[in-house]
C-alpha cells in the first residue's frame, strides 16, 4: 500500500464511526470553534472544534468520540519528498509528529493550522455534512534534538495530513515519526 491509501484508510475508519456517533446525538451542534478560557494555553490559539456540543434545554455539554477501532499495521518506513517517515498506526483524532529537529518558532504550524482548523468557516462542504477540518493542534514540545505536537485531526481530508508533510518538509525537517503511542495500548 502507498503512504496516501494508508493515510485514507486511517481517516475512513475514524470517519465511518463519527458518522455513527452522530447518529445517536440530540440537539446541539456538531465541529463548533470554541476559544479556550485558560490562562494557559496547551491548544495552538487555545482554539478547539469539539466533534459536538449538545445542548439540553440551555444546558451545554462538549460530547467525544473515543473511537474503539483503529487501523493496525507494523510501523512502516516512507520516503515522502525529503522527509524519512516512521509511520505507526494511528487514531485519526491524536497523531502525534516526533520532528527530528529542534524549531525555535513555529509560524509554519501556525499557519498551516489557520488554514486547516477553518476559523472562519463553519459550513459543511460535503454530502456527509462534515466541516472536513482539523479540530485542534497541540502547543508543540521541545527538546534539544526534536519538536514534537499532535494534531487531532477531526474530519479533514487526508489532503490536509499531506499540506502538514509539505510544510514539515519544507521547513527543513529531515526524519518524522508518526503515531498514535498515547491513545494506542500495546
Amino acid at each position: 500500500m502507498t503512504l496516501e491509501e494508508i493515510i485514507n484508510h486511517h481517516r475512513n475508519t475514524y470517519i465511518n464511526q463519527l458518522i455513527s456517533f452522530y447518529g445517536n446525538r440530540g440537539n446541539g451542534a456538531k465541529e463548533i470553534l470554541l476559544k479556550l478560557s485558560s490562562d494557559e494555553e496547551t491548544l495552538l490559539f487555545n482554539l478547539t472544534r469539539p466533534d459536538f456540543l449538545s445542548n439540553n434545554d440551555g444546558n451545554y455539554g462538549i460530547e467525544e468520540l473515543y473511537p474503539d477501532t483503529f487501523s493496525n499495521h507494523q510501523p512502516i518506513n516512507f520516503v515522502y519528498k525529503n522527509l524519512n517517515i516512521e509511520l505507526h498506526p494511528i487514531f485519526w483524532h491524536g497523531v502525534e509528529f516526533i520532528l527530528d529537529t529542534k524549531f525555535a518558532e513555529f509560524e509554519w504550524l501556525k499557519s498551516w493550522t489557520t488554514t486547516a482548523l477553518k476559523e472562519n468557516n463553519d459550513e459543511s462542504t460535503n454530502e456527509l455534512d462534515l466541516l472536513e477540518a482539523i479540530h485542534n493542534v497541540s502547543i508543540p514540545s521541545i527538546s534539544e534534538k526534536s519538536t514534537i505536537f499532535t494534531v487531532d485531526f477531526g474530519t479533514s481530508t487526508s489532503e490536509t495530513f499531506f499540506a502538514l508533510l509539505d510544510t514539515i518538509n519544507e521547513i527543513g525537517a529531515k526524519n518524522i515519526i508518526i503515531n498514535s503511542f498515547d491513545l494506542i495500548e500495546e
